[in-house]
This record gives structure tokens, sequence and C-alpha cells, in this order.
């Protein structure tokens, strides 16, 4: 039998609910970096930042959270093509995630590429299908930018928020990309 101790704990986490014209963000943040950030169905969940973010004692995992909020801002208004704000190291990701995701986080802002693509530059290039597999279960949408993975058709599939948001995402940029 596993008994929990203070060092097994996970670490806290602070969110917040993101409403744009993409949909409703989930964005969750440790003080280590970015937890999570999901676009969920409109009507899934309701809720607000939450206190205490920009105050002077918030609290690490809050002013992490408030970084990536700022980034994410700047993102939607066209005004960010990068983030900086680094990932948590408690991501759950396998060693082959963080390979594809090196690769992926490579293809510029308001391009895309193929998995077949991805595979080749990752000297992988039989890999195509396992790096649809891998960025199927991406936990940080945008700071991982899956959504500019195509497949070798320029059909859109594989986006966890469906392929209409994914060509939202990939319009937006590619009209930001162009000076609007």
């Amino acid at each position: 039998m596993l008994k929990s101790s203070p060092s097994h704990r996970p670490p806290s986490v602070a969110e917040a609910w993101i409403a744009n014209r993409f949909g409703l963000w989930y964005a969750a943040a440790d003080r280590w970096g970015v937890r999570r950030l999901r676009l969920i169905p409109i009507g899934a969940a309701k809720s607000a930042a939450p206190p205490g973010l920009g105050s002077p004692g918030a609290s690490p995992e809050e002013r992490m959270l408030e970084r990536m909020l700022i980034e994410l801002q700047g993102y939607f208004a066209g005004m960010r093509r990068t983030f900086e704000t680094p990932l948590s190291p408690a991501l759950e990701m396998s060693g082959f995630m963080r390979e594809t995701a090196d690769a992926v986080r490579r293809i510029a802002y308001g391009s895309v590429a193929t998995y077949s693509q991805v595979a080749e530059r990752m000297g992988r290039p039989g890999a195509r299908r396992a790096i649809g597999q891998a960025l199927a279960r991406n936990p940080v949408l945008l700071y991982i930018p899956c959504h500019r993975v195509v497949a070798a058709t320029g059909k859109l599939a594989g986006f966890s928020a469906g392929t209409a948001a994914k060509a939202r995402l990939i319009a937006f940029e590619a009209h930001m990309r162009e000076g609007r």
C-alpha cells in the first residue's frame, strides 16, 4: 500500500479560463511553467481567473499563470508569435513526445508542415503516424503548436479541439503573418 507524503504531493497549480473568438481555453501553470492549455468546447466549463493574479501576494503558480496569460493575450491580439514561458517539467510527456514537441515548435508562425515533414526533421521518416498519436495527446496547445501540422494532402485532422478550430488558428496566423 502506498502512503502519501508531502514530497509526493502534486505541485500546486493556478488555473484560469479565457474566452475569445476561438472558443473557451483552459490555462494552468505551476511555479515552474505551463502545465495545460486546452481549447474546451463552449458550454463545457465556466469559471474566471483565480483571485490574486497580479497582486503582490500572488503565489509563484499565480505569477507563472499571469505570465502565461499575458503571452496568450498578445498572441490572440496578433502581436506575439512565440512563447517564452517555460513548459513545466511536471508535464507528463514521453521522450518521443518531447522530441516531437521540439520539432513542432520549430514550425514558423503562420506556416504549416506535414506529419511526414516533421518525421523527416526528427530523423524518423517512418514515424508520421506515431507523431500524429503523440500530438493528439498534446497537453499545451499553442505552446506546442500542433495546429500547424497537417496531412500530406493538406487535409486538417488530428486536433483535439476539432478541425474547425485548427482551420481558424491556421488562418489567423497566416493573416497576421501577412500583416493583416
